[in-house]
């Protein structure tokens, strides 16, 4: 089985093209919008489409391997045909969300020409006017091979556009998003003061002080809320226990985790599971 979904409460406004019998090099096989009223969850295990897909607002996960990346309002992010895509929504800040679907070996060849293929993360890359374009096309286009030329041409300027802007992702602009860049690229691990300084070569004192001006919080403070985030999705998408969850954010012991997520959250992990999942079945 390629593609597995979650139950969802309400369905997302999802359309599919005009059809065609040879998909081949390049096909557009569905896109749609998701609305923040719609908690979404999607797995697909070796999956037989790739995506591209905007974030208006919300924030969420997505899981790649064994890496967690966060995702927010403002970001886009494009996961490929043949990888397991497994993605989901903070259940108490869910995405609005545009995207699109698409199968075929040109997209996949683009996106490895213009040294896309490793990127999925697209920091404050903003493709709206690009998938908008898309879905028009794909509404109003009633011609198969029209079509298919049409989108393949506006899928090349998309790729050039990502490309173009790619820098904004492995650039930050200060040192600030430097520091929160990191984190965000380490969050699964036992990040250490120490670790971010060797990464950014400032003093801890330095860093501390200009991090906690920009956003509020300590890189250490901003650590925790960001697994426990992560914690408070996986333990509402996903069947992984309270260990396992522990574990893969890398917590010493599930005591302290549950602890520190009892502090934070106000509730147990398994009490916040049932709670939630009492609201809405993944």
């Amino acid at each position: 089985m390629k593609n597995i979904s979650h139950h969802r409460t309400q369905p997302p406004t999802v359309f599919s093209p005009v059809p065609i019998d040879d998909e081949y090099p390049f096909w557009i096989s569905q896109y749609g919008y998701s609305s923040k009223e719609y908690p979404w969850h999607e797995i697909r295990i070796n999956s037989d489409v790739s995506c591209l897909q905007y974030v208006i607002s919300g924030s969420g996960v997505i899981v790649s391997g064994n890496y967690f990346y966060r995702v927010g309002q403002g970001d886009s992010f494009l996961l490929m045909e043949g990888s397991d895509q497994n993605y989901y929504s903070d259940i108490d800040n869910p995405i609005e969300k545009l995207w699109f679907n698409f199968r075929g070996i040109l997209g996949k060849e683009l996106i490895k020409i213009y040294n896309l293929d490793q990127t999925i993360i697209f920091r404050n890359v903003c493709t709206s006017d690009l998938i908008t374009q898309m879905h028009n096309l794909c509404k109003n286009e009633k011609n198969p091979k029209e079509f298919q030329d049409k989108a393949a041409q506006l899928f090349l300027k998309t790729v050039q556009f990502l490309a173009k802007n790619n820098s904004k992702t492995n650039k930050p602009n200060d040192i600030e998003e430097y520091i929160r860049y990191y984190i965000d690229s380490h969050i699964t691990e036992n990040i250490k003061l120490s670790d971010i300084t060797q990464f950014i070569h400032y003093t801890p004192e330095h860093i501390i002080r200009v991090f906690k001006q920009k956003y509020g919080m300590t890189p250490h403070q901003y650590i925790i809320s960001c697994k426990l985030k992560i914690a408070s999705a996986m333990l509402v998408a996903t069947n992984k226990t309270i260990d396992e969850i522990s574990g893969t954010l890398n917590y010493c012991d599930p005591h302290h985790f549950s602890a520190q997520f009892e502090k934070q959250i106000g509730c147990r992990p398994s009490e916040y599971r049932k709670n939630k999942n009492g609201k809405k079945s993944f």
